[in-house]
């Protein structure tokens, strides 16, 4: 049994040492419950969000100090619900990830190798709209709408809670989803695209990382583990 951070290499070393390690796994599912829960929270506006599904994730100053901005529910999460979403530009293993990943602290690595970039400017954002005005015609296939925070839907903002250290223990986690476009309405509303050139955003299936709550959760700042147990 073995730890493994979830963030890039060059980053990793950074992460407080007194960061609560969770015993949870995340593991790829496909689960279309899951997923149509997806389609339909990223279809609810903002303003309706708390009145469709009893909370609405929000950015304030962190209880951590000197921690800067952290996510934090209003209203009730149960157990194993999707609270937020992990958005940027999806790196395939093996894709060079050196320059990008340079001052980066917003680097996901997924279990299988996968990465995610949800730097929203510099080289990052740069890319990441470069990708989605080249996949955008005839229509738009995902959306950068969570890289303006003044203006963003409540799901966006799964790149910002905060590490759980000692007095801040972790109370969600990680989950990867492949999702099928065949199977999914709203495309359009995924804050996450692929960097390959030769990834076709209508057939191909796509990454995404969503944030599930690993206890009930009320009005509170959410935490995650930047490492997990790797069986």
């Amino acid at each position: 049994m073995s730890f493994k951070s979830r963030f890039s290499y060059l980053q990793s070393f950074k992460l407080n040492k007194t960061a609560n390690v969770t015993a949870s796994v995340s593991k790829l599912i496909n689960s279309k419950e899951l997923i149509t829960t997806i389609d339909r929270m990223l279809d609810t506006e903002s303003r309706h969000f708390k009145s469709v599904f009893g909370f609405h994730p929000k950015i304030k100053p962190s209880s951590i100090i000197e921690a800067g901005r952290g996510v934090y529910v209003e209203g009730v999460v149960e157990n194993g619900e999707i609270v937020a979403l992990y958005p940027g530009l999806v790196y395939t293993p093996g894709e060079p990830m050196f320059f990008v990943s340079l001052n980066n602290h917003y680097i996901l690595r997924c279990f299988d190798g996968y990465s995610i970039d949800a730097k929203a400017n510099g080289l990052s954002g740069m890319l990441y709209k470069s990708h989605y005005n080249r996949l955008k015609i005839p229509t738009p296939v995902a959306t950068t709408k969570w890289m303006n925070l003044d203006n963003t839907h409540p799901l966006y903002i799964g790149h910002l809670i905060n590490n759980g250290i000692s007095g801040h223990t972790s109370n969600v986690r990680y989950q990867e989803i492949n999702i099928n476009p065949n199977h999914f309405k709203n495309l359009h509303l995924i804050p996450n695209i692929h960097g390959s050139l030769d990834w076709n955003a209508h057939q191909d299936i796509r990454r995404i990382v969503c944030i599930v709550a690993t206890r009930k959760i009320e009005n509170e700042e959410l935490f995650s583990t930047y490492y997990e147990k790797i069986q």
